[in-house]
């Protein structure tokens, strides 16, 4: 008696397990989403703590981000003359016009971007409003929205 697996037997092992992956794969990105996600929560929430505190102190909102009391997080830079926190896979933003918001945004800066975190500044159009900002306007990035339970804001083109 020859000892072995059939043909029959190897490829319904190979289709369970194509299967598995199918299935397995999409919840895997969205943990992966969600990680990267909620890693750009606290700086974006430290740097508008920051804002509205340098907004008490003197009546405006700063102009640059190197003009709030807050060091960047490890390994990031605040470029000279530029009013952005770069790291390695994302970034941070302070709309210092009329969208008076801090923005963290995974991916490189001027790269396609996966999305991003968006809190509004007490004194704008939308004091304290948390949004899930969608760039790319794919399905993956609509699913993480709505995984985050905020509001999607779609913003195409954006970088």
């Amino acid at each position: 008696m020859k000892k072995g697996f059939t043909l029959i037997e190897l490829l319904v092992v190979v289709l369970i397990i194509g299967i598995l992956s199918a299935v397995a794969l999409p919840q895997y990105h969205t943990a992966v989403d969600k990680a990267r996600f909620a890693r750009l929560m606290p700086v974006v929430k430290a740097l508008k703590l920051a804002a509205e505190t340098y907004y008490l102190a003197n009546g405006t909102y700063p102009t640059a981000i190197d003009e709030l009391d807050i060091a960047p997080p490890a390994g990031c830079t605040i470029p000279a003359g530029d009013n952005a926190i770069l790291c390695e896979t994302e970034w941070y933003d302070l709309k210092k016009d009329s969208d008076l918001n801090v923005a963290g945004y995974i991916g490189k800066r001027n790269t396609p971007l996966d999305g991003g975190y968006r809190v509004w500044l007490d004194h704008s159009p939308y004091p304290g409003k948390e949004q899930c900002v969608v760039v790319a306007d794919t399905p993956r990035q609509h699913r993480l929205c709505k995984t985050v339970g905020m509001e999607t804001v779609v913003s195409i083109g954006f970088k």
